[in-house]
């Protein structure tokens, strides 16, 4: 019976860990996100302050 309790202590360490882990990517993962839409933001707001080129016949 000890060792089935050990176990799970075990088991719910590394599932605790996991989780961390898994949270620790999540908010990397959203950080890279959101600098990926600044940056399309950032590009839109460049192309439209730019000199726009004319061309005539």
């Amino acid at each position: 019976m000890d060792e089935r309790r050990m176990a799970k202590m075990k088991q719910n360490k590394e599932v605790e860990k996991l989780k961390a882990r898994h949270d620790k990517e999540l908010e990397a993962l959203t950080k890279d996100l959101q600098n990926v839409l600044d940056m399309y933001k950032n590009e839109e707001i460049e192309f439209k302050l730019a000199p726009k080129f004319e061309f005539y016949c």
